[in-house]
């Protein structure tokens, strides 16, 4: 079941014109246009390929083998009124900062670019994005999560990650 959104920005009246309220910001996806709590309508993703660099620790544990992998990076759809907002879900890999581990890091982009949308929603439903306990969650109005960000404010072993759910997905054509 969701939860109503509460704002969770203060609100107050400048005292020089009483009839001038101030809002405070609410929260965004990460330096994304993305407000927390609003709905937006899922369009659907694209699947864009890319070449990632992975890390693994050597045998002596002292340096790291660098190596080439195919994979794919996740470009959200939404609607909000008319416009389109487009965010890319970028996770690599890289030294931790105790260069002792691998570390995982998510970055969130905003794209102005036009993308074809390889999977759509099955149902073009109402989603909106939520943030509970260091986790951005992107549920539909059944409380069902279709995306998960968590990006770990640990610096020293990071660990962030995201996921999709592609069962709410369709592949463009089918």
């Amino acid at each position: 079941m969701i939860q109503p959104f509460e704002f969770e920005g203060q609100i107050y009246i400048d005292e020089d014109q009483e009839d001038n309220i101030n809002y405070v910001e609410v929260e965004t996806l990460l330096n994304t246009p993305i407000k927390m709590g609003v709905g937006y309508t899922l369009l659907g993703i694209t699947l864009l390929p890319a070449t990632k660099t992975c890390l693994r620790l050597s045998k002596d544990e002292c340096s790291f083998i660098r190596y080439q992998v195919q994979k794919f990076d996740h470009v959200i759809h939404l609607l909000d009124g008319n416009s389109k907002i487009m965010v890319r879900l970028i996770q690599e890999e890289g030294e931790c900062y105790s260069g002792w581990n691998v570390g995982t890091f998510v970055r969130v982009q905003a794209l102005d670019t036009e993308l074809s949308i390889t999977y759509r929603s099955k149902t073009m439903e109402r989603v909106a994005w939520i943030l509970e306990n260091g986790i951005y969650s992107m549920i539909d109005l059944r409380g069902n999560e279709i995306v998960q960000i968590s990006v770990n404010s640990d610096r020293y072993y990071p660990s962030d990650y995201y996921s999709v759910n592609l069962s709410h997905f369709e592949l463009v054509g089918t």
